[in-house]
């Protein structure tokens, strides 16, 4: 069709009307508050027209809809915070407009939503953006690479090109996502990020030297993927870096001699469950802020360093299944706050010092 005007005042007497398909027309003028009185409407498409002004609030009223596409209009303003109440959305298509500000808090509520298009708007005070625990049917665009005030990105679905140009983020989250094999390399330019977390994804191949790039980075989080290879030596240049957490996956070789060197580490010095080998150095102990250590779960041997036992911070030490030989370290006494300490299924001998008999807090000695 090529229908021309604006939309009749008389629409709202159309009180039976379920399907409003008036998309690719010439239709121009605000969108009229009038289709919003249509309670029973399910399909409203007013896309590919001239509209222009606002978003009205009483989109709300229209709480049996399932699809809204306004995509490529001339809208201006927010998104108004009440689209968050429409709980039978399924198909949201904002795009190719000119939107500003925020995307409201609310749509990351409408559970039934599984496709959401925003971009080619000037949303671009974004900070926060979440998009996870969804079912997206096809990829985010690159088109979010032009948020670039955003601080806080938390993912779902195949990762947008685009995400390498988000020089201000501050925290990515792309957890629980098994259709993800790699990850982008522009992930590790964006040199201002202090978390990263890819847990629980299907992640395969070796973690790229450009980790390195990461100086700011505070809190690693790789855990359950199918990484392999050895652990980058770069990681040492992550000098900020509090919690690394690469349990189960697939990583081999001798541990770092440079990951010792990361004075920052605290909690979750977690490499269990990787196939890890080698002995564990005296410069374990340069780290003196740990209050736990995870190496359970891989194919370490030798004996434990004694200086163990110099780490006052300790109160989690989990080394058990593993080829750990010799005896145990009678330093470990010293830790006060010690409550878990599990060397089980390795192939430790002589007697158990008198000195363990000081870990008034233990509550598992394994």
């Amino acid at each position: 069709m090529n229908l021309t005007g604006r939309i009749p005042q008389d629409f709202e007497n159309l009180t039976f009307l379920v399907s409003l398909d008036l998309g690719s027309n010439n239709f121009y003028g605000k969108l009229p508050r009038e289709v919003t009185r249509l309670r029973r409407l399910k399909f409203l498409d007013f896309s590919f027209n001239y509209f222009i002004g606002s978003i009205p609030s009483t989109v709300s009223n229209i709480s049996k809809l399932e699809t809204l596409d306004l995509t490529f209009n001339s809208l201006e303003g927010q998104i108004p915070k009440e689209i968050g109440h429409l709980k039978n959305i399924r198909f949201l298509s904002l795009a190719v407009n000119n939107l500003i500000g925020s995307i409201p808090e609310g749509i990351g509520n409408l559970h039934n939503l599984n496709f959401l298009a925003i971009e080619y708007n000037q949303l671009t005070e974004l900070q926060i953006l979440s998009l996870s625990n969804n079912d997206f049917d096809g990829p985010i665009h690159s088109e979010i690479g032009s948020l670039r005030n955003l601080q806080f990105l938390h993912l779902g679905g195949i990762i947008p090109q685009g995400i390498g140009n988000l020089v201000n983020l501050v925290k990515l989250s792309i957890e629980e996502n098994q259709i993800i094999v790699s990850v982008p390399i522009s992930i590790f330019n964006i040199s201002s990020l202090q978390l990263l977390s890819l847990m629980k994804n299907n992640i395969k191949g070796s973690l790229p030297r450009e980790i390195g790039n990461l100086t700011k980075m505070q809190n690693l989080e790789l855990t359950s993927n199918m990484f392999t290879g050895e652990i980058p030596k770069e990681i040492s240049d992550l000098v900020n870096l509090e919690v690394f957490d690469i349990t189960l996956n697939r990583f081999s070789g001798s541990l770092a001699m440079q990951i010792f060197n990361i004075s920052s580490l605290r909690s979750g010095f977690a490499l269990s469950d990787n196939k890890l080998t080698g002995i564990i150095e005296d410069n374990l102990c340069k780290l003196e802020h740990l209050d736990t250590i995870y190496l359970n779960q891989n194919q370490l041997s030798g004996s434990l360093p004694n200086c163990l036992g110099n780490i006052s911070s300790l109160r989690e030490i989990h080394l058990g299944s593993n080829k750990f030989s010799s005896n145990i370290p009678t330093s470990l006494g010293n830790l006060k706050d010690l409550i878990i300490l599990d060397l089980s299924s390795n192939h430790m001998d002589g007697s158990l010092p008198p000195e363990i008999g000081n870990l008034k807090a233990a509550i598992q000695i394994d």
